[in-house]
């Protein structure tokens, strides 16, 4: 056990384990830099379920504990499963006997990255009466709540903490919380998020600020704009309806062409990028779906749009997205731990702006609403209720009268 625990910690397990009269205990451990487990704290007791909780609460570096009663040491089957997803995550995984006078090391503890903390001089100096800022904005005017701001950032990078910052228009906000941003992303090789409310800021982001912080700053760092599937064009969908446009209105047959046209000329293949705004009802039967995705399966994927901003997201230092869908990352990681792959690519340092509105977005995206011309509009899909020769019901019944002309009085 001194091998693996100082004694401090020792004491801690096995107070813990006295504490739970022998039964199962599920530990977090603390490591130093020589990856002693030096402070253990008890999470769970008896609840393999509280895994998931567990795996949220480890960072890099930490163990998972816990102690077998029987003394038999050997990994169990579900043991092994934990301990490859704490592996992936960088967490180790040990397991003790009651007395805590034996480990089983299931999975080594992992060498904990070196931080190079953000300098402070050095960020003052950048929104200083003479800094950076003042030399490339002719009509630049220091304020000190923006510097405030940034050092405020700035620490809470360093020190792991969370910091709520509240200013007022015109402080510049954005810049004060982007150059700690970049600057951390890049000395530590840490992504980071920032998240905002409308669709006006994080142009903004990408279109203003980020650019002219790469050219004033000096800091090479890459940024990329995150939208949700739904706003990718997919191109097999594309193939499908193109061939086959008989489920579309006349008007909106008009749209289907304007789109196949778009489709050969855009680079990214978002909605925004069209000329114009197509009907919900076109959009809907064009835009990419989990649910339909075929992934590296699928003919289109060497060409897919969505799949190309995502890999272009994977090799970003900074990803700007709405509250919308970082809320729906979360939740994925949840059930699959931070520091794996889910909707966004993995990161650690997450920055909200407008998080006022971050509350109304939570209820909204963690809610469903069901309306009545909703059901319609989804069941005009199989059968339209004025034309009934619309829809994929009549479309079905046709292929299957000319494949099999003696079952077509029972269609």
């Amino acid at each position: 056990m001194q091998k693996s625990f100082s004694n401090n910690a020792i004491q801690q397990l096995r107070a813990a384990i006295a504490d739970a009269e022998g039964n199962e205990v599920f530990f977090l451990g603390r490591t130093d830099e020589a990856r002693l487990v030096v402070e253990v704290e008890p999470l769970a007791r008896g609840n393999r379920d509280a895994v998931a909780a567990i795996m949220i609460a480890a960072s890099f570096g930490d163990v998972v504990i816990h102690n077998h009663p029987s003394g038999n040491l050997t990994p169990s089957q579900a043991d092994l499963e934990i301990a490859s997803l704490l592996g992936n995550q960088g967490v180790g995984f040990f397991i003790v006997d009651n007395p805590g006078e034996r480990c089983y090391q299931a999975v080594s503890p992992f060498a904990r990255k070196s931080v190079e903390r953000l300098s402070y001089p050095e960020i003052e100096r950048f929104y200083a009466p003479d800094g950076v800022l003042s030399q490339a904005l002719p009509d630049y005017e220091h304020r000190p709540e923006q510097t405030k701001m940034a050092l405020a950032l700035a620490e809470a990078f360093n020190e792991e903490k969370v910091a709520v910052v509240e200013a007022g228009t015109g402080t510049g906000k954005s810049l004060a919380y982007l150059l700690p941003a970049a600057l951390w992303s890049v000395r530590n090789k840490e992504r980071v998020v920032v998240s905002t409310n409308t669709i006006n800021l994080q142009e903004q982001l990408i279109q203003k600020d980020i650019p002219f912080l790469q050219k004033h700053a000096e800091i090479k760092f890459r940024a990329v704009l995150v939208k949700g599937r739904g706003n990718y064009l997919c191109l097999r969908k594309l193939q499908v309806n193109a061939a086959d446009s008989s489920l579309f209105k006349d008007e909106t047959a008009v749209e289907l062409d304007a789109i196949v046209a778009w489709s050969k000329q855009t680079e990214d293949g978002c909605r925004s990028d069209l000329s114009f705004i197509p009907k919900d009802e076109v959009w809907e039967e064009l835009a990419c779906e989990s649910d339909q995705c075929g992934r590296v399966k699928c003919a289109y994927y060497a060409r897919c749009f969505f799949y190309k901003a995502r890999r272009e997201a994977a090799g970003a230092d900074l990803l700007v997205v709405n509250h919308a869908l970082l809320l729906a990352d979360l939740s994925v990681r949840q059930e699959t731990g931070y520091d794996a792959t889910a909707i966004l690519p993995p990161f650690t340092r997450l920055i909200f702006d407008e998080g006022h509105h971050l509350e109304d977005v939570a209820t909204s995206f963690l809610s469903s609403q069901v309306s009545r011309l909703g059901l319609v509009k989804l069941l005009g899909k199989l059968q339209h209720p004025r034309k009934a020769h619309r829809g994929i019901l009549p479309q079905l019944s046709t292929q299957l009268s000319a494949a099999v002309p003696e079952a077509q009085d029972d269609l």
